[in-house]
């Protein structure tokens, strides 16, 4: 699980695909998040300017940090599709999407499903190796 929350592997979506359609987009994401993510449930909606991730339910606790690092995770997928060309000192608002904001990935409504030995294994791996690559920092 440590591996797939990994967001360094993330491509640039934007660059290689140029998809302006927010429907195809979020149509992407969601599919992708739930082929990488099985074991959670997400929704993610679109309008013209918009498109919102939200994690609605998984096996583990809203604030444990393997939910956190899967968070972290979409809401940089979901970013990957965005490009910024906005000019900060003007008026000029260039950006391919709004809607995508990391602490809201999390939903309120979060539920805790119920836990079985093969995602408390998960969980167990996934601090294990978490802790090892941030024994150093």
């Amino acid at each position: 699980m440590f591996t797939l929350t990994k967001i360094d592997s993330i491509p640039d979506n934007y660059q290689k695909y140029h998809i302006r359609n927010n429907l195809l987009i979020s149509n992407r994401i969601r599919s992708h998040l739930v082929q990488r993510f099985p074991d959670c449930h997400w929704k993610v909606t679109n309008n013209d300017i918009y498109i919102n991730v939200s994690l609605k339910s998984s096996p583990w606790e809203k604030n444990s940090q393997i939910v956190h690092a899967i968070a972290d995770y979409a809401y940089y997928y979901a970013d990957s599709y965005n490009y910024d060309h906005t000019d900060i000192n003007s008026d000029y608002c260039n950006m391919n999407f709004f809607g995508v904001y990391k602490n809201n990935i999390i939903a309120k409504d979060y539920t805790q499903l119920g836990t079985t030995s093969k995602t408390q294994q998960m969980e167990l791996e996934f601090m294990r190796q978490y802790n090892e690559a941030f024994a150093n920092e």
